[in-house]
């Protein structure tokens, strides 16, 4: 196991101690026990801000370990099925529909993002603590005018909307004319694509201490930028895509089609949908920063005997968390100890 003593999460060559620490951090964000969670797994972090609430199901928390501010935000608890899939894409993703991303220094370049990571980024600004303060305003006053390091990180739904809210933070720190941390870095865990290659570019641009962890065989991370990746991603001894038959509503007609099928028609919809707009998903970290995972491409056991039910199970097992713990040679949070917060 790495060892979590103080460190700052920034620059990781060499060492992936930070990306530990940081997946822990995303990893308890979605515990319902916040404080005790990270006493049990990093002690030396403390919660410092947790909101009174959830908005719309998101959800962060502000930790300190004496020497840095990380924000973690939680992913969604999803129950992986071919129902909650072909949902991802208009509801938790709602990558269909697209708006311009409106904290840029340079509008002119056309930055734009999917319309769920917009309205997610609303919600997250709207969380507030006991004292009413937001994520920013806390991290302004404790973290930004003190010139102490920052971090933020998040898996899966986290890690997405961790890739808006920390240009969004970056943009309020220069409005209010403050000094941007010597140290701000991102850590993002299994990420699906949140904006355009203008967007991208520029996130890429002002975060060089940014790193985005995926597993190669996690469906999540190929949402928007490589839809098709989805119909090949397990190899033997994993189920095929097109060995699964489900039924997809095509221009109100029900048809039965391989998942693969499926996938690729999803993916068809989505290259019209980029068309329309003039704007193509581009994941951030093309150049530096994207560091894969389950590299031997290990395929989980599975229980389901049912070809569609395995296939999730095995998404679903990809995707958690602590999988991504595992790959990072950490060891997992302990249901036994511990307790997920409900989904809401």
């Amino acid at each position: 196991m790495i060892p979590t003593q103080l460190k700052i999460l920034g620059e990781i060559p060499g060492s992936s101690a930070g990306a530990v620490i940081a997946m822990q951090l995303a990893s308890i964000a979605y515990c319902e026990d916040i404080p005790g969670s990270l006493n049990t797994y990093i002690p030396e972090w403390k919660a410092v801000w947790i909101p009174t609430k959830s908005v719309k199901g998101q959800f962060a928390f502000i930790a300190y370990n004496g020497s840095q501010y990380a924000v973690a935000i939680r992913g969604s608890i999803l129950n992986f099925s071919w129902g909650s899939f072909d949902n991802w894409f208009e509801q938790d993703f709602n990558i269909f529909h697209q708006v311009d991303w409106k904290y840029t220094t340079n509008p002119s370049a056309k930055p734009m993002i999917s319309k769920g990571t917009s309205e997610g980024l609303e919600n997250l600004n709207q969380l507030v603590d006991e004292n009413g303060d937001t994520l920013v305003s806390f991290l302004l006053k404790y973290a930004v005018a003190h010139g102490i390091p920052l971090c933020v990180t998040g898996h899966s739904l986290g890690a997405y909307l961790s890739t808006a809210f920390a240009p969004y933070l970056h943009y309020q720190i220069i409005k209010e004319e403050l000094a941007v941390p010597s140290v701000f870095s991102v850590f993002t865990f299994a990420a699906p694509t949140a904006g355009n290659a203008a967007f991208a570019n520029e996130y890429d641009a002002l975060f060089p201490n940014s790193w985005r962890f995926y597993n190669q065989l996690d469906l999540i991370p190929f949402s928007a930028s490589n839809v098709n990746r989805m119909a090949d991603l397990f190899p033997p001894p994993g189920i095929a895509a097109s060995d699964v038959m489900v039924e997809k509503t095509i221009f109100k007609k029900t048809l039965k089609l391989s998942l693969a099928m499926a996938i690729k028609a999803v993916d068809v919809l989505l290259i019209k949908s980029q068309e329309h707009y003039k704007s193509y998903y581009s994941h951030t970290n093309l150049h530096k920063g994207s560091i894969t995972l389950n590299k031997g491409n290990l395929i989980f056991d599975v229980k389901s005997t049912k070809s569609l039910e395995a296939w999730f199970e095995q998404v679903g097992a990809q995707h958690d968390h602590n999988s991504y713990l595992k790959f990072l040679g950490d060891r997992p949070l302990d249901y036994n100890f511990i307790k997920l917060r409900e989904a809401d």
